[in-house]
Parts: C-alpha cells; structure tokens; sequence
C-alpha cells in the first residue's frame, strides 16, 4: 500500500462512524481506533504503547499507529532522548503525528536506551520497534 493510499484510507477512518478499523495485506497490518470520549471532551489523544521483550533484560518500544515520527519537540530543539540515554517510566521518548493529532510516545519501563530505530520525519508502520531500551 503506498503512503498516499495509507493516508486516505486513515482521513477516510477518521471522518467514519467507525470506532475501530483493523486491516492487513501483503504482510502489512493497520489498526486504528477511536477514542470517542476523549474526542467530544476535546481531551489530548493518548495512545497505548506496546512493548515487547526481545530479552530478559531488554525491550523494545513499538510505534501504536501509523503516521510520521518526531525526535524533537520542535525543529530547533534538542532530542527527547538519545542512545544511552537513561529513561524513567512515563518520560517522553517521541512523538507520532497521525490524521493531524500529535501522539505522545512515552517509555513504559525504567531503562536505557540501546537503540532508536527511526529518524526524524521518518514515516513509521503500526507495530514498528522505535526504540531498544535495557531495563534498569
């Protein structure tokens, strides 16, 4: 699926009565799901993270949805981490910006960051790994 289709398919979404849209080919999977409550309360959008533990002592940070991928706060600003960065659990490692709402990305887990797998302005898929963090 190319970016401009995944874009209208997600606008489309979002202008649905749709709560909740799974959908997968050729290997590539979308989930998205709206939170009504927070929608109507004009409430910031929170998305949960998943993480999965490649090792006893590490874990990897996955994006929850799909869109574009924000190191920083803002285009002159420093990085929310960097490698071998320590992390605590809640801190903000980035952000993901999808159908117009910006996307907190916060660590679930105290740790280290290993790896970050992603760039600034890199387009990222749901379930991508953006980071590999050692857990403290």
């Amino acid at each position: 699926m190319e970016q401009k289709e995944l874009i209208n398919l997600i606008e489309k979404f979002d202008n649905s009565t749709l709560s909740k849209l799974n959908y997968e080919e050729k290997g590539v999977k979308l989930s998205l799901e709206k939170n009504s409550v927070n929608d109507c309360c004009g409430i910031d959008n929170t998305v949960k993270v998943s993480n999965t533990t490649i090792s006893e002592n590490t874990t990897r940070i996955k994006s929850p949805l799909v869109g574009v991928f924000y190191s920083v706060p803002s285009p002159d600003s420093e990085p929310f981490v960097k490698e071998g960065q320590e992390i605590k659990k809640g801190d903000v490692v980035g952000l993901v910006e999808a159908m117009k709402m910006i996307n907190e990305i916060k660590s679930t887990v105290d740790g280290k960051i290993n790896k970050i797998n992603v760039s600034n302005g890199q387009v990222v898929s749901f379930d991508e790994v953006l980071f590999e963090v050692s857990i403290c």
